[in-house]
């Protein structure tokens, strides 16, 4: 499905922005990792790391801001198929945003296996009274159990990064898949992940970005010791 399509899919919901959840969600498929959990399931799960940026955006896409609300994977194959069905790996804002936007890093041990987008939310703003959402659901990102908005995977036993979420305002706002460029830029960004969780052996972390024609564009990190590589 072309993009221009999904984007044409998005359901704007005019009224008001529900009290957020506080976050992470653990689901019976994922949970926030823990030193105790990794230490125990480390070998038969396998471990996901991402970042959400969950503050405003201004001037977005002819909003005055836009901020991310949910973002929600289903693991494949799925018989999901309401939006309303909880996911199995689900992302929520903190109880309190910062007013300036900033990543929030998350580490999740999941059961092994390949995770399709399958919810996506944006709280949209044309004034402080003019808010609502834009959304995409199972029906615009999964068909017959193939990962239309896109996907990642795990083995058990693995590590991996699979990118930074938040906007991209050029036309309509919509969900990107941002990534630090170069090798000491992604040693940088997992130092970060380490403070948050200091269990974490960041060495063995694999750069796998979360795949996707519609939300990001593909990115390899340059072989280590590669000429202008980082």
């Amino acid at each position: 499905m072309k993009t221009s399509r999904i984007l044409r899919l998005l359901v704007f919901l005019a009224f008001a922005l529900s009290p957020c959840l506080a976050e992470p969600v653990d689901t019976s498929l994922a949970s926030e990792a823990t030193q105790k959990g990794y230490a125990e399931k480390g070998s038969k799960k396998g471990l996901v790391i991402l970042s959400v940026n969950w503050g405003r955006k201004w001037g977005c896409g002819g909003f005055q801001n836009a901020a991310l609300r949910e973002l929600s994977f289903d693991r494949l194959p799925t018989s999901k198929q309401k939006d309303d069905d909880m996911g199995d790996l689900v992302l929520e804002p903190p109880l309190r945003l910062s007013s300036k936007p900033e990543n929030a890093d998350y580490a999740f041990l999941v059961e092994p296996g390949e995770y399709a987008l399958s919810f996506c939310s944006i709280k949209v703003a044309r004034s402080e009274s003019d808010v609502g959402y834009l959304k995409y659901g199972r029906r615009q990102l999964i068909s017959d159990s193939s990962a239309r908005g896109g996907s990642f995977t795990v083995a058990a036993g693995e590590v991996v990064y699979i990118g930074d979420f938040f906007l991209n305002c050029t036309g309509q706002p919509t969900l990107w898949r941002y990534y630090p460029e170069g090798r000491d830029n992604f040693r940088s960004k997992m130092a970060n992940v380490r403070r948050k969780y200091p269990f974490l052996e960041v060495d063995k972390v694999q750069f796998r970005l979360f795949r996707t024609k519609i939300f990001g564009n593909p990115y390899e990190l340059p072989t280590e010791g590669k000429k202008g590589s980082n």
